[in-house]
Parts: structure tokens; C-alpha cells; sequence
């Protein structure tokens, strides 16, 4: 190309043209700025480039703990945060560490820790084993209203009605309502609504 054929000279006037006036006004403030394009390249990233404070992002990255609301997914953002820690060769063994040992499910963590030497790859499998497991088990759970259950939530619902407001409903402890659940509600009469325990919290 043309631009290989350029001297150093022209190469630092272009790069010093290209980056704007008001970067150019602040290279020139600058202490060893020299006379070559590596020269001056490297006094503008030592004033633009932020120090990584390599200790603090290695605190940062340790602290990183998996969020109920996250999947093993959340490795990306542990890889990103990597970049800064500078482990070197141990990034991959710091990265399974991290994940056995903030995984916010403990039988993860309890299945991980049962594995002989967990490699990176195995422990992000395993994990996505184990949450779509949970998560396919949740959903069985959730289709097996029994019947009888169900009768007994409409009744529940039907007797609520009654009232102006339902909103002091204080506690339902489980929804759909099962036979024998317990119900809170300063307007609770044992007599109208069957088969349910009812506790009166006087609340005011």
C-alpha cells in the first residue's frame, strides 16, 4: 500500500491531523511526545488510557456473584471482567473457580464440587444441565393443580367477592389454594369459607 511507503514524519503528522484540534491542543501540552509515531502514540494513550488498577478489578471480578434472576449465561459478563484482571494463563481455572463459588444455586455448587478434575467447559455444561432440569421440573409442578384444589380456590375467590375490598387479603401462602391452606384476613369467618384454616391477624 502507498500509505507503508510513507515516512515516520508524514505517519505521525497524519495520525496528529487525524485525531482533531482539541486532541492535537492537548499533545501539545504533553512531555515526551519525541519525534516519531510511536512516540506520540504512545504519550496520547498514556494520557487518554485510563490505569487499570489491576487489584481492584481482580475485587471486583471476585465479588462478581450470579444473580437469582441470572443462568450460567452470566460467564459474559465474567469474561468481560476478566480482560482487566490480568491472571494470564490461570484466566479459565480463576473463571471455573468463580463460577463453583458464587453460583447462587447450591446444588449447583454441590454438583460441581462431586466432579473430578472440573474443567471450564464441563462446569458451564453441568450447570446448564442442572438449571434447565429445575426449570423443566418447575413447569410439571406448575401443570399439577389436582382438581379438588381447584374447587377449592373458586370457593375461596367466590367468598372473597363478598367484601368491598379484597386487597386486605394479607397472606395467601400458596395459589391456587389447597385444601388445608392457611388464609389471613381481618374479614375471615371460619363459616364461609369450607375446608379452609382460617386465622384472624386483626389487622388495622
Amino acid at each position: 500500500m502507498e500509505g507503508a511507503k510513507w515516512p515516520d514524519t508524514r505517519i505521525r503528522a497524519t495520525l496528529l491531523h487525524s485525531v482533531g484540534t482539541e486532541a492535537q491542543r492537548i499533545f501539545y501540552t504533553l512531555t515526551e511526545t519525541g519525534t516519531t509515531y510511536n512516540h506520540a502514540v504512545t504519550a496520547l494513550r498514556a494520557h487518554f488510557v485510563p490505569k487499570v488498577n489491576v487489584i481492584a478489578e481482580r475485587h471486583k471480578f471476585r465479588q462478581r456473584a450470579q444473580r437469582h434472576d441470572e443462568t450460567i449465561a452470566h460467564v459474559s459478563a465474567l469474561r468481560e471482567m476478566l480482560v482487566l484482571c490480568e491472571f494470564g494463563n490461570a484466566e479459565q481455572d480463576m473463571l471455573r473457580d468463580q463460577i463453583v463459588e458464587k453460583a447462587h444455586s447450591g446444588r449447583i455448587r454441590e454438583r460441581l464440587l462431586l466432579e473430578d478434575k472440573l474443567t471450564l467447559d464441563k462446569a458451564i455444561q453441568i450447570a446448564n444441565q442442572v438449571e434447565t432440569a429445575a426449570h423443566n421440573v418447575a413447569e410439571f409442578s406448575n401443570s399439577e393443580v389436582p382438581e379438588r384444589d381447584q374447587r377449592t380456590t373458586k370457593k375461596v375467590r367466590e367468598s372473597l367477592s363478598k367484601y368491598e375490598d379484597v386487597t386486605d387479603v394479607i397472606q395467601i401462602n400458596i395459589w391456587p389454594i389447597p385444601h388445608n391452606a392457611l388464609l389471613q384476613t381481618k374479614y375471615a369467618n371460619p363459616g364461609i369459607l369450607p375446608k379452609c384454616v382460617v386465622q384472624n391477624k386483626n389487622v388495622k
